[in-house]
C-alpha cells in the first residue's frame, strides 16, 4: 500500500513466497530502518526518553532522533513490539484520543469524495461508444468535479475554527 515501485514489487514478491514458496529465516531488511516509524509513536514518551538504555551513552538518544542510530538494530530492538506480553505492559492513561472532525476536515473529505465520484463517472463515460456518454462525461462528471473544487476552495476560504495544534 505505501512506498515506491519497488516496495510494491517485492510486496508481490512477499506475497509469492508466503503462499507458493518457502520464507527464508530469519527476516531481513531491504534497506535502513527509518526510525520515522518507531517515533512518530514514541518520541515525547517517557519510557522512551528516560529508558536507560537509550540514555547510557551522552548523544544516544539524540543519534536515535536524528536517524544516525537505528532501532532495529541486533542488541537493540530486534524484537520491535513484544505483542505476546501486552497484557502485562503498563500504559499511561493521561490522554484520549479526539476522534470528531473539524468543518474544515469534513468539507474537505466531501470535496475530495465528490472529486473521486466525478472522476469516476468521466473515466467510466470515456468507454462508452454511446451518443448521451458525452453528456454523462460533461454534465454529471465535470459538475460533481466542478462541485468538489468549489467546495474545497469554500472550505479553505471560510474556516474560521482554530487548529487543533493551536
Amino acid at each position: 500500500m505505501y512506498g515506491d515501485v519497488k516496495a510494491k514489487l517485492r510486496g508481490l514478491r512477499h506475497v509469492y513466497v508466503q503462499y507458493l514458496g518457502t520464507p527464508s529465516k530469519p527476516l531481513e531488511l531491504y534497506t535502513f530502518y527509518n526510525n520515522r516509524e518507531c517515533l512518530h509513536c514514541h518520541l515525547g514518551g517517557r519510557s522512551f526518553e528516560e529508558n536507560e538504555n537509550h540514555t547510557k551513552e551522552a548523544q544516544m538518544l539524540q543519534q536515535i532522533k536524528n536517524n544516525q542510530m537505528s532501532c532495529a538494530t541486533t542488541d537493540c530492538h530486534n524484537i520491535v513490539h513484544r505483542v505476546d506480553q501486552l497484557k502485562e505492559q503498563k500504559f499511561w492513561q493521561g490522554w484520549t484520543l479526539n476522534t470528531t472532525l473539524t468543518r474544515l476536515e469534513r468539507c474537505l473529505r466531501l470535496a475530495g469524495y465528490l472529486l473521486i465520484v466525478g472522476w469516476l463517472v468521466e473515466l467510466v463515460t470515456l468507454h462508452w461508444a454511446h451518443p448521451t456518454a458525452f453528456l454523462f462525461f460533461a454534465l454529471l462528471g465535470g459538475s460533481l468535479m466542478g462541485l468538489g473544487i468549489l467546495s474545497y476552495l469554500l472550505a479553505l476560504v471560510t474556516d474560521t475554527e482554530p487548529s487543533r495544534e493551536g
